[in-house]
Order: structure tokens, then C-alpha cells, then sequence
């Protein structure tokens, strides 16, 4: 849904620059905005323009927004900057920096979390049912940023439903405990075991249930960037318990297990394999990845014995 939007508005951006453009990605929780910045001053080698998408921009603290209006007031001709924020106030800085600076443009539907639940609520009435909202929260957990995967989730959790009227937390964890073929944490665990076979297993079941390359690639880099998120806090000195709290992660999935195996991780590898993920999104838009061969080629360098250096170098993690 979000990635149909930001399709949707690339090539009346592309038109306002010269020639071939340059699109990177960023996240302001994983880049801080100056760096983001850095890159907008500069085109990268041989680009003749340059679009940087800049998600959770909401995020984005008061002193970030003074850096951002001085870059507005004389802004690089050539780039382009898209901000995507979910919950921007009407009132707040960031939307009033937008609407001086630049176009802002809401969605024809609400947010991308509300046109989901109203998608998740369309289906489960067909299917004369309801869901309570924790058992809600933990299906969103589940799919990452994959709509796709979103429908073929609910199918299957009204088949497990039976005939019970209402699907709740408990009915939702036993579904992802012992029914669906492939559970949220199953990617995750098959990284952090670098277990090769499992994570290509588990990526076949997940391209079974959504072959879009594009939604797998916002599947995919949801689960990693939580792995980097806890990964970060682990080394900050958080217990498992308050890194499971700071990120909303469910605490019935084997934490102990998650958490040993997290730790003998390498947080270097998960930032490369950001990186990649960034550059492989880059590159399926521009036709030179191969789709699914490309991510088994991904995730086989993930779960290699030994640390493999990324081939990209001088951009940020998505």
C-alpha cells in the first residue's frame, strides 16, 4: 500500500530532475538526518539527479527539523527529498516545513496501519468474524510491510479459526506456534543460526504466500532491521527483557534461545546485510536483480560461515 504511493509519485518527481536519476532509501531511526543530508548536497558518480526517500520522518526531534529548514532554505537543485510520516501532527513542525517548502500530499485513504485494519476488518466480515485488537497488533507483527502477505495470513487464520466467531491473542500465538508453515521469528532464527538451508526453506514458504519481490524486500528488511535494533540495545547493556519491551516483541518465541544465539552475532553483518538489502531495493526497481535468485543469494551470504564484506560502499542503511 505505502509502496504503491511512493511508485506511484516517483516519476512525477523523476520529471523535475535532469536525466538519469539516482534513488536511495533511508531510515531517520537508523541514518541521522545530517548524514542524509550530506548525501542530498552531492550527487552520487555519474548520476545526473538524485531522489532520497526518507521514511519515519515523524521521528525526526526538534533539533534535526532546525537542520533540515537551514537545508530547505538553499536545497540542491538536482535531489529530490521524499519525507513519509505516519503520524505528523496537522500543526506540527515537520508538516509546516513541508507545506513551505515543498508539496505535501496525503494519501486518498488514511495511513498505511489504517487501510490495512480496514482490509483485515473487510476480510474477517466476509468471513463472519472478528479479531480483538491485540490479536490484531501481533498479525500487522507478523507480515512486516507486506500487504500480500497480509491477505494470505488472514486466509489462513480463518481456516484455524473454525468456527469461533472471534480470533483473539491466544487463538493468533497458537496459529503462529504450531500451524502456519512459516512464523514470524523463522527467517530470524534461520540468520542467527546462519543455518544456509533453513532460511532458503523459509523463504520458499514466504514467496509461496507472496511472490512480489518488492513486497518480500519490505518483509524481509522489517525482520532484519529488528534483529540490528536488538542487537544495538543488547550492547548498550539492556537485559532481554527490556529489549523486548523497547520493541514490542512478544516474549513467548524462545527468548532465551533468540537472545544466546544474538548475542555470538555480529553487528557488522547485520548492518552489511542492510546495506545489501538497500542495494538489492535499488536494484530490483532498476531491473539489474533477479528477483528471488538475487535474495537467496542475499541470504546465503548472511548465513555464510565467515562475515563477507558488502560489494557496495559510501550509502547509508535503509
Amino acid at each position: 500500500m505505502r509502496r504503491a504511493e511512493y511508485e506511484a509519485l516517483l516519476p512525477q518527481v523523476q520529471k523535475l530532475l535532469p536525466g538519469e536519476c539516482e534513488i536511495q532509501s533511508f531510515d531517520v531511526t537508523d541514518t541521522p538526518l545530517s548524514q542524509i543530508l550530506a548525501n542530498a548536497r552531492s550527487l552520487p558518480f555519474l548520476a545526473e539527479g538524485q531522489i532520497l526517500r526518507v521514511k519515519q520522518a515523524d521521528k525526526l526531534k526538534e533539533d534535526a527539523l532546525d537542520e533540515l529548514e537551514g537545508y530547505l532554505k538553499a536545497p540542491f537543485a538536482k535531489t529530490a527529498l521524499i519525507f513519509e510520516a505516519d503520524k505528523a501532527e496537522d500543526r506540527g513542525r515537520l508538516v509546516k516545513l513541508i507545506q513551505q517548502f515543498g508539496t505535501l500530499i496525503r494519501p486518498a485513504a488514511a495511513d498505511r496501519m489504517k487501510r490495512e485494519a480496514q482490509f483485515l476488518k473487510a476480510k474477517l466480515t466476509e468471513a463472519r468474524k472478528t479479531i480483538t485488537p491485540g490479536a490484531q497488533k501481533m498479525i500487522f507483527d507478523m507480515c512486516g510491510e507486506s500487504p500480500v502477505f497480509l491477505a494470505s495470513m488472514i486466509d489462513r487464520l480463518v481456516l484455524f479459526a473454525g468456527d469461533k466467531p472471534q480470533i483473539d491473542e491466544a487463538m493468533t500465538q497458537q496459529f503462529d506456534e504450531d500451524w502456519a508453515e512459516v512464523r514470524i521469528f523463522d527467517l530470524s532464527n534461520a540468520i542467527l543460526a546462519k543455518n544456509s538451508a533453513e532460511a532458503l526453506r523459509v523463504l520458499n514458504k514466504l514467496f509461496e504466500m507472496d511472490d512480489d519481490i518488492y513486497s518480500m524486500l519490505g518483509f524481509i528488511h522489517a525482520q532484519v532491521k529488528k534483529l540490528w535494533q536488538a542487537k544495538v540495545l543488547m550492547e548498550e547493556g539492556l537485559a532481554p527483557s527490556q529489549v523486548i519491551a523497547r520493541l514490542g516483541m512478544k516474549p513467548g518465541y524462545g527468548a532465551d534461545n533468540f537472545f544466546r544465539a544474538l548475542a555470538k552475532f555480529e553487528l557488522s553483518r547485520l548492518e552489511t546485510a542492510i546495506q545489501d538489502l538497500h542495494d538489492l531495493d535499488i536494484k530490483s526497481k532498476t531491473g539489474r536483480a533477479l528477483g528471488k535468485p538475487s535474495l537467496e543469494m542475499w541470504l546465503l551470504k548472511i548465513t555464510a560461515p565467515a562475515a563477507l564484506p558488502s560489494l557496495s560502499k559510501g550509502r547509508s542503511r535503509s
